[in-house]
């Protein structure tokens, strides 16, 4: 303690002694808390915040990926969502593109492919549209492709309504 107060005494000591050096100290430290704070914020309020599903602290994410195939088939999801026990459910997506006709204008969109299940194993009800259950899925035998999912944005939504 007895040096705490000594080194406190010597650093007021000089900031008297070099007013400049002391405030140029001071202000180096204020514009590099400044920026630090406002960037934490922002990542904290977009990383940190939960999951706007029902209950955010029982998810897990369990991914693959090969190197030579990407992540899994849809066979190899289909077994893992049938078999499992210690879960509640299982989902599967992916990101993928389409070209989309939209008011006489071919446009490129980003589009998530959903398993049908991914509503009811997160709890939430679509913005639009019915939801899907895991009872319509296509098994992996199916060649039926307009069985897939896909879900695409609420402003992807307006812009094709008009």
């Amino acid at each position: 303690m007895h040096n705490l107060v000594s080194d406190v005494r010597h650093a007021l000591r000089t900031a008297r002694q070099h007013p400049f050096v002391a405030f140029a100290a001071v202000l180096s430290v204020a514009i590099c808390t400044g920026p630090n704070c406002a960037l934490f914020s922002v990542a904290a309020s977009v990383l940190l915040r939960p999951w706007p599903v029902e209950k955010p602290n029982e998810l897990a994410y369990v991914g693959m990926y090969y190197h030579h195939r990407g992540g899994l088939s849809y066979p190899e999801y289909e077994y893992l969502a049938r078999r499992s026990r210690s879960l509640a459910g299982v989902i599967a997506w992916d990101r993928g593109g389409a070209l989309m006709n939209i008011h006489g204008q071919t446009e490129i969109h980003t589009l998530n492919h959903v398993s049908r299940n991914y509503f009811s194993v997160l709890g939430v009800k679509p913005r639009v549209g019915a939801g899907f259950s895991f009872d319509d899925e296509p098994t992996a035998n199916s060649q039926d492709e307009s069985a897939l999912a896909s879900c695409g944005s609420h402003s992807l939504r307006r812009r094709s309504n008009g």
